[in-house]
Formats: C-alpha cells, structure tokens, sequence
C-alpha cells in the first residue's frame, strides 16, 4: 500500500493539490492486459475504505469499438474487463477482442481535504429514462472549471454501459448512464433504461501545476478523426517512458452515442478520436467535443537554468569611441567593469588573474602604440600566460598580436607587440585609417561553427559587422580562423584582404585570446559577440 501526503496525491496519480498538506492518500496503480474474460487484480495492500478504480485501454490492438468494465471494487481487489457493445439481441459486435493494455489507479475517496483543488467521490444513479440527466454539485470550490474523469464501478445491469457527461462548470455537472440505442436498428437497440450503477468520478482545478510531480492534464477538442494531442506545445519528447494517459468527454454538443479512443501513447503524445458504432446505424462521423487528458509517468528532468555569470573586466582606456559602448555592452550582461588606462597599467606594474577574469583591449591608434611598449608586453604576457583572458578590438588586436607588420609603398616593417597572440602578425596599410570616422558594415564569412557565435551561425554564413580600419591578420597553424573578409580594403599597395582573417583565437600560456578586426561593439545586432567572447575567453 502506498501512502503519500496530499501535496503530492501520488506521483502517478492524477494532479490534485496546489498546496502541501498533511492528510495522506492512500492509492495504488498498474497496467494489465486483458481481453473480453473478467480479469481480477488483487491489491497489494488492502484499502481501509472501498477505493474508486479509474482506467484507461492504452492500445488500438482490435477493430471493434471497446470500452473498460470493472465489477466488485472491494478494498482488497476488484475486476475487470474489455466490453464489446453487441446490442440487445447480441447482433451488432461479436464480443470477442484481442488483448489490450489497460491502465489503471486506485483512490480511497475519503482521503482528501477539501479546498485542495480536487475532488473524488461517487454517486448511485438510476437511468429511468433516456432523456434523464442526473447532476454533481461539487463541495470543492474549483477557479475554473475543472476536468474530470468518471467511470462505473460497478456492474448490476446487463446491458452495455457508459457513464456520459455534460453541461460541466465549476460547480459541478450532469450525468447519465447512457446506453446505445442506436439510430436505426431498433432490433439490437438497449432500450436506454438502465438499473442503479455507482459512477466514480475525480475533478481537478485547472490551475494546478504538478509537473514537479511528474503529472500533466489538460484539455482539447477531436472529432471522429484520428489526432495527434502533444504533451507540450512544440511535441517534444516529456516523459523517460511511456506514461498512462486517461481521457473523459466532457461535453455532449451531438446527440449521437460516442465514445472516446486513443493509440499510439508516447513519451510526447497521444492519438485521440471520438468512435460512433457504425453497426449500430450511427454514420460514425461526430462532431467536436471537448475533453480532457490526464498523463502521468516520469518527466524528462530539464537541464537547470545556468547561473549567471559575473566576470569582472577590465577595459583599457584608448582613444577609441567604442570604449563606452564595450563598458555598458558588458555592464548590461551583469559583469563588473574597471576602466584603466594603459599608463595606469603600467604603472601598476601587474595585473592578477584573482582581480580580473580577462582584459578588453578596444581600438583606437593609441592601443596599436601601446602594443609595442615593453613594460606593457611583461604585464599582459605574464596576465595571460596564468590564465587570464584577452580581448583586443581593431587597433587593440593590433596590441594582442605577436607582431606588427607595417607598410606603405613608401616604408615596410615589422615589429613586436604585446606578444600574446601567438602565431598572429596584424598586417597594417596605414591608407586603411581612411575608415576611421568612416565606417562601413561589411559581410565577414565564418570559417567555424565557433562557440562566440552562439549557435545561431555555422560554417560559411556570412556576418555583417562594422569595419572601421582595422587589421588583416596572418597567422599559423596553431590559430583558430573566426571569420574571414569577404571585402578588399583599398590601399596604395593593393593588398587584397579578400579571404584573409579577420577574427582568430590564439592563445598564450594557459589564457585563451580573441582578436577582432571589425567592431562587434557597434552594432546592437552583434553585441552577441563580444557578450560570449568574454565568457569564452575567461571559461
């Protein structure tokens, strides 16, 4: 026997309660296969109370229509079987039916409390004519209109049977237990009076939430078609395995006898259909009824929500108007910024991987000098080679290269940067400073399905991002090509910077560097990358 606080009203049990409380519920639950020969399940344990049994056939393994008939619910047992509706002269089904898998769960329904958002209970009803509904009046206050599942517990008359529901509202719903009298065949035809039955039932809130239990309802509407209900709007996998899936009509909007049907239950949804007995005259096409769908088994375990990432960055001071954009880019993103200038730096003599998670180098003419300033190349060799992150923006990867290649066709030299930038040589036209103050939005063709990217890129898209003078690189085969030019930046020399780098990775030591040519910093719709770079580089 399984007891379990009301708070979670089983975990394979259908959703009951929004908020914990201490009363326990005592259930239990399983799946047979069974045919047309009454099978009796014993409990594991014996029930205090006689318990409520709701089940459900699982499969579409037989043509004929089929319905669950239970009998003799008692606290240590109950059973139960697949009915065929053969009709009063036993003409219309042959009453034999393959195996079905049926589900099942037992309640005591005097376990609950109320003003849990659920409610179980029975009620004895006798069907003394057609046309009479009975009616529920709910004691549970419900915020909206429940869902509800019923079924007959019992077995007093012999004619087939089924519990019928409509006109449900948030204080309660009428009732009948309804035979098939069919449309046309008044030989088979159940003449549609039916001796006292106890009908079961359970209505939830719809505003609970169980899935933290592992249990999800809602509900829908299907006709006499086959549809396909999904467990999340996108039919993506929910459950580990296979759950029990129940369903109830809850409306009545034709006036022809149907029953609801489903197939196929996977760990992402259902088939469901509403089945006329075309045997019985009906002409097997129904119109739309509402209904609901109760699922419970094991949820997939989502992946946790990441925590957020507070980095702290320094960003070097340059000339460079981008500098303010780089510092309120990263503040937004939830870092801590410092601001120094080189000078700053330098005269600190150091700077600690325990104070800084990575260094931002933005642009500016200013940071390709800094880059060949010696005491600057100690402290930023030192910085990354025990781990601390580098990213250098146009003239600031100009900084982070290794070195410096320089030329006009009046002049052509090379030079050491910082040095951190292993195997990159920034390659520099000094006609290329045109751009400053006169930027333009290039495409750069990506080379990697690279992680700055975020996914949302693959190899051989192109990206449009402001260039505004900066570099071309070269480099070895120990460096990550990002990006690459799709454009030729004019020059007196005529160097073609179509196809060559344009955004590498390197890396010096044990700390990861990033160079950008092009200013990701400028652009709202590449703000992206400079956010996921200084995750990357400080990872």
């Amino acid at each position: 026997m399984r007891k379990i606080s009301l708070f979670f009203m089983v975990l394979l049990i259908l959703n009951t309660v929004p908020v914990a409380f201490a009363t326990d519920v005592t259930y239990q639950f399983g799946e047979e296969s069974i045919n047309t020969t009454w099978t009796t399940v014993t409990f594991d344990e014996a029930f205090s109370n006689t318990p409520l049994v709701f089940a459900e056939i699982q499969t579409e393994n037989g043509s004929h229509a089929v319905q669950v008939d239970l009998r003799n619910v008692t606290m240590t047992s109950f059973q139960i079987r697949l009915e065929e509706d053969r009709g009063r002269n036993r003409g219309w089904l042959d009453g034999w039916h393959y195996y079905e898998d049926v589900n099942w769960f037992a309640i005591d329904p005097t376990e609950y409390t109320a003003n849990d958002g659920v409610e179980v209970g029975s009620v004895n009803y006798k069907q003394l004519l057609r046309s009479n509904w009975g009616s529920v009046i709910f004691s549970e206050t419900f915020s909206d209109t429940p869902l509800v599942l019923a079924l007959i517990q019992t077995e007093n008359g012999t004619d087939t049977v089924r519990a019928d529901i409509r006109n449900l509202t948030s204080t309660g719903f009428e009732f009948r237990l309804e035979e098939d009298r069919g449309r046309s065949s008044t030989v088979n035809s159940w003449d549609g009076w039916h001796t006292t039955e106890t009908v079961g039932y359970i209505a939830i809130d719809p505003a609970l939430d169980l899935s933290p239990w592992n249990i999800l309802f809602n509900t829908g509407e299907t006709t006499s078609s086959w549809a396909t209900v999904c467990f999340e709007s996108d039919c993506s996998d929910v459950f580990v395995d296979t759950p029990s899936v129940f369903v109830e009509i809850q409306s009545e909007n034709e006036s022809d006898t149907v029953q609801i049907d489903i197939k196929n239950v996977s760990v992402s949804g259902f088939d469901v259909r509403l089945e006329e007995l075309a045997v019985a005259g009906w002409d097997a096409v129904h119109g739309t009824e509402e209904f609901s769908w109760f699922a419970f088994g094991e949820i997939i375990a989502s992946e946790p929500e990441p925590e957020p990432v507070s980095l702290d960055v320094l960003v070097v001071e340059t000339s460079s108007s981008g500098v303010s954009y780089i510092i309120s880019i990263l503040e937004n993103a939830g870092h801590t910024v410092t601001s120094m200038t080189s000078f700053e730096i330098e005269s600190a003599g150091s700077l600690s991987t325990d104070d800084y998670d990575l260094v931002v180098y933005p642009g500016g003419e200013d940071a390709a000098y800094d880059g060949m300033n010696t005491a600057l190349q100690t402290i930023f060799q030192d910085y990354v080679y025990q781990g601390g992150g580098f990213i250098g923006i146009c003239g600031g990867a100009i900084a982070g290269s290794e070195q410096l290649h320089a030329y006009t066709s009046y002049y052509d030299y090379t030079t050491d940067m910082l040095g951190i930038g292993l195997g990159v040589t920034a390659d520099y036209d000094i006609s290329w400073l045109d751009y400053v103050g006169a930027s333009i939005i290039a495409d750069f063709e990506l080379e990697t399905d690279h992680a700055i990217l975020g996914g949302a890129y693959t190899t051989g898209d192109t990206l449009a991002i402001t260039y505004a003078g900066g570099p071309v690189f070269t480099v070895d085969d120990t460096v990550t090509v990002i990006a690459s030019y799709t454009i030729d930046i004019v020059s007196d020399t005529g160097y073609s910077s179509n196809g060559m780098p344009a955004i590498v990775e390197t890396s010096y030591g044990d700390g990861t560097v990033i160079l950008f040519a092009p200013h990701p910093e400028f652009n709202a719709s590449t703000h992206f990358l400079l956010e996921n770079a200084a995750l990357y580089v400080s990872e």
